[in-house]
């Protein structure tokens, strides 16, 4: 069988270093019986997701694919993709100012549905903690006023100010 040609990744990447190479640890000596090591996996594909890469590679010995993750895929943790949305939102960058920003580091690029997706669960992540803070001040305060005597048919009493901005 003749060998695939190793496909050559353009630019740089940001990897979750310990989790990668736990990966390569665990595909090194996948086929004993055939003495396969790292040395035969060539890298076959690439699948970016915005800072997400999946490296697809193949074993010249015995033919078994593995993939490498450049992170730990999970929906309860915020990944790099959301991360570097959130810095963006953070510091007022837009979608084109991130891409500028990684494209002057080699690095990719996000697209639009990518970075929409990032910034609609970062606003929902907001959204969910302004409120809960915001239930949590209100019940600091309404201990404060109990405790106080500020009641009105049993019910806290709060001075709200406002300073008319928006």
């Amino acid at each position: 069988m003749p060998n695939e040609i190793n496909m050559v990744v353009e630019g740089r990447r940001i990897i979750d270093f310990q989790y990668f190479f736990d990966q390569i640890k665990i595909i090194n000596n996948h086929c004993e019986a055939m003495g396969c090591t790292i040395d035969n996996l060539q890298l076959i594909k690439e699948y970016k997701t915005g800072l997400k890469s999946i490296f697809i590679t193949k074993c010249n010995m015995c033919n078994l694919e593995f993939q490498l993750l450049s992170s730990k895929s999970s929906n309860s943790d915020m990944d790099i993709n959301c991360g570097a949305v959130t810095g963006a939102m953070l510091t007022g960058f837009g979608r084109s100012n991130l891409n500028e920003l990684l494209a002057s580091m080699n690095l990719p690029i996000f697209t639009q549905n990518i970075y929409s997706k990032c910034h609609d669960q970062v606003a929902k992540w907001w959204k969910e903690a302004a409120e809960e803070s915001m239930q949590e001040a209100a019940k600091e305060e309404a201990a404060e006023a109990i405790s106080c005597g500020e009641m009105k048919d049993g019910i806290p009493v709060l001075t709200v100010i406002a300073d008319c901005c928006l």
